[in-house]
């Protein structure tokens, strides 16, 4: 009794930070119900009452939060939300690697929100996914991915991968040139190579971490799925300082000094320069 106490009680809801979301993630019984408030409105804090009094009645199956929104974009639009309105909701059901999102087609209100909770909790609500029903054509070297080929192309082959997740920015297209340029110099490698829009699909969460610490962000899919993707931490980086990280992680080694000599000249002196999203690294 006292640990369902403690697990659904703390005012009935609590706040979200960057700092303790994963915690929430991994240790929450239940699915996480998040309200993205913009704290610079004189009106925020009814807000948070209108979740506090509509929460009681839901509070066993769903974990109740509130997060700042604006300051963390990144995460709100991960999230299945467009990040252009706020008050809005997130449901966040790790186990199922699903999402809902609520963002008002009419305003939000305690009778809104409460019925949107009720129609969760009978099943009748439909997950808040982007998803491309046709990718771009794959070059050959980088395989371009959507949310739902993510599975068969990553998760369940027996295989290493490194997945560049991107926007369609400046950044990302002057990133994506020299990654596809490392892609083909590596293409001995028993490594798949691939790229996900994020301006078009969804953050795949099928069993894995869903982290996005930038635009773009680079990830290390072992082939032993069961341990957790390794993402590639540094801001500014030469692709020869690329090839050694991936080599590092790489679960049969390849010839490092021969895709090093494969990238010699123009590309191996690109720095890779990582833009956080929208300055914060993750909520």
């Amino acid at each position: 009794m006292t640990a369902h106490i403690l697990e659904t009680s703390m005012d009935l809801i609590g706040e979200i930070t960057k700092d303790n979301i994963r915690d929430h993630i991994l240790k929450k019984r239940v699915p996480l119900a998040i309200m993205w408030i913009d704290s610079s409105l004189d009106n925020k804090d009814s807000y948070k009452e209108m979740l506090r009094r509509v929460a009681p009645r839901y509070s066993a199956k769903l974990a109740f939060f509130w997060a700042e929104g604006p300051s963390n974009l990144v995460q709100v639009r991960n999230f299945g939300l467009s990040g252009n309105t706020f008050p809005a909701v997130t449901i966040l059901d790790p186990k199922n690697f699903v999402d809902y999102g609520y963002e008002g087609s009419q305003a939000i209100s305690k009778e809104t929100l409460t019925s949107w909770f009720a129609e969760y909790i009978a099943g009748t609500l439909l997950p808040n996914m982007r998803k491309e029903s046709s990718p771009e054509i794959s070059n050959g070297v980088v395989t371009a991915l959507t949310y739902d080929t993510f599975k068969t192309e990553v998760i369940e082959p027996k295989r290493d991968a490194v997945v560049m997740f991107y926007v369609e920015d400046d950044n990302c297209l002057r990133i994506m040139s020299a990654y596809e340029k490392l892609a083909s110099a590596m293409s001995s490698a028993n490594i798949l190579f691939g790229k996900i829009n994020l301006d078009k699909n969804d953050v795949p969460r099928h069993g894995i971490h869903s982290v996005i610490t930038g635009y773009p962000t680079i990830k290390f899919f072992f082939e032993n799925k069961r341990k957790s993707p390794e993402i590639f931490q540094e801001k500014v980086i030469t692709i020869h300082g690329l090839i050694d990280w991936i080599h590092s992680h790489a679960s049969v080694k390849f010839d490092k000094e021969a895709s090093m000599e494969a990238v010699q000249g123009d590309h191996s002196d690109i720095k890779l320069e990582f833009r956080a999203a929208n300055a914060h690294e993750e909520l």
